[in-house]
């Protein structure tokens, strides 16, 4: 096959991530190609976040690109008449918009400030789209490797892909760091192959090894030493007691709403509450909660600054409907421990945020008013229209043990089966790793054909004998011993890396802030 590589930013580590699957593909006799933008994009995302000029972000860019990896076969964006329809153009803008405006609720979607920016950025989708049309034409490509796929540079060269009848991959940093995440013939918001695995393994028992190695990260996210994660919050938390009033009636309810802007306008991730808060007052009339009895902790996202925002949308839009409603408001910057908090609640209600792994560790029933990516996991109910809380209080009413259990094999699941290539590509840190001889190079041209994202690990136990023990150790919050679990990796370690003479560039960025490298 001829396949093409695409990394239009030069956001680490998914740069050196396509140089190593660029290897796999020539191990497997594979032709490769590159594609980057070398300064042809009128806008793009990374300027838009940081407020920085093509003079300043665009040097950057081609140093830190495709280019300090491969000297052969590297194309910049080709000019091309193929024309593309203005409003498709902003469509493949409207995610990036989203995020870099941190947009919440929906009515910022009708601004003049949203208007403008999806405007640059569909300009920008447009060049990225015609390039890519004439350089898969013309290096007569079989398949497409793009990174992420859903910023509008992204987006475009993966709408290129399908125009011209050719399947794609789109490729990510994952969630915990070791291998890497890949969605098929879609871009990184693709929920379908995630939910097939989630269905075919929740009720299939673990290994006490499977379950020690995911019991390990959960240990990591409750003693706050996780810091191969992204983005990795409430480092320096303090014991915090419930806050609520105490005088309302029914459970203690912890609300842990997210950011919706990354995943907006995606149809995995839609829902049919005209707004998120419509859902929470829904849910907590179900539960039967009083909102005296309640606690909202914002996110401790919405406190940080990414590029140019803060999340101050999110954090206005839900502290405004906990107050009007008397739910007590924890801000996002308080230092108040979400897992303490989360710990004494009887329900736990999300917007699709990744706590769920935790809450259904510790037991507590979970709601998410979103999908999500362990809605086929079974550790939360997922209410996502007023049409399905029927019988909400029966469907969460399971036993502790059960939540516990389906915690680890959804992370496992996640974890070491969607994600692939887990054993061969290890994160050292947010933006370091390391890469380990022996992953099967066939795999990637299996999935360009099929269309479908083999467990990395198919592997279940017989019985849940060594899985019931590693659940009662969660049970008992075991999390030092927990933590200790260590596999050595597989194989001999590969050498990827940039060319000599541009090395210097990891170095100067491992001084940036974990998450914005």
């Amino acid at each position: 096959m001829r396949l093409g590589f695409v990394s239009i930013f030069a956001f680490r580590p998914h740069v050196e991530h396509n140089a190593y699957l660029a290897l796999l593909a020539r191990e497997a006799a594979h032709e490769v190609r590159f594609l980057t933008c070398d300064a042809q994009l009128p806008h793009c995302y990374a300027r838009a976040l940081k407020g920085t000029s093509k003079l300043v972000e665009c040097p950057k860019c081609i140093a830190g690109g495709v280019r300090s990896f491969a000297t052969d076969g590297v194309s910049a964006l080709p000019r091309s008449d193929v024309r593309l329809d203005a409003e498709r153009a902003r469509a493949l803008a409207f995610s990036s918009t989203c995020t870099v405006l941190r947009t919440e609720p929906r009515e910022q979607w009708q601004s003049a400030e949203f208007r403008t920016l999806q405007q640059a950025f569909a300009a920008a989708a447009t060049r990225a789209y015609q390039g890519a049309r004439a350089w898969i034409e013309r290096e007569r490509l079989d398949a497409v490797i793009c990174f992420n796929g859903r910023f509008e540079a992204n987006r475009a060269v993966i709408e290129a892909a399908a125009d011209t009848g050719i399947p794609f991959l789109t490729v990510e940093r994952t969630w915990f760091g070791d291998g890497l995440q890949f969605a098929v013939n879609d871009n990184c918001l693709d929920l379908s192959q995630l939910h097939r695995l989630n269905g075919r393994y929740r009720d299939l028992p673990l290994s006490e090894r499977q379950a020690r190695r995911v019991a390990r990260h959960l240990a990591a996210r409750f003693l706050r030493r996780n810091e191969k994660e992204w983005r990795a919050y409430n480092r320096d938390a303090l014991s915090a007691s419930w806050p609520a009033s105490g005088r309302g009636s029914g459970p203690r309810v912890l609300i842990l709403p997210g950011s919706r802007n990354e995943v907006d306008g995606h149809p995995h991730w839609a829902f049919g509450w005209r707004q998120l808060t419509d859902g929470l007052d829904a849910v907590l009339a179900a539960l039967g909660a009083d909102a005296g009895n309640a606690v909202l902790r914002c996110h401790p996202n919405w406190g940080e600054r990414i590029g140019l925002r803060t999340g101050e949308h999110s954090e206005r839009y839900y502290g405004e409907w906990a107050r009007r409603r008397g739910v007590h408001l924890i801000a996002s910057r308080d230092r108040a421990s979400t897992f303490d908090l989360i710990a004494q609640a009887d329900v736990v209600i999300l917007t699709g945020g990744s706590a769920a792994f935790e809450a259904a560790a510790l037991g507590k029933p979970v709601v998410s008013l979103t999908p999500s990516t362990y809605q086929d996991a079974g550790i939360a109910e997922t209410v996502s229209a007023e049409g399905k809380l029927d019988g909400l209080l029966q469907r969460i009413d399971r036993p502790v043990r059960e939540r516990v259990r389906r915690s680890l094999r959804y992370g496992y699941t996640h974890i070491y089966r969607f994600s692939q290539y887990v054993d061969f590509v290890k994160a050292v840190t947010t933006t370091r790793y390391r890469y380990f001889e022996g992953a099967d190079p066939g795999r990637i041209a299996r999935m360009l054909s099929s269309g479908i994202i083999e467990a990395d690990d198919p592997a279940t136990a017989s019985d849940a004998t060594g899985e019931d023990s590693v659940v009662e150790r969660v049970e008992a919050c075991d999390w030092e011993s927990l933590l200790q679990y260590e596999e050595a990796p597989r194989g001999r370690e590969m050498a990827v890396h940039r060319r000599a003479a541009l090395r210097w560039i990891d170095a100067l960025r491992e001084r940036f802030p974990q998450g914005d490298r």
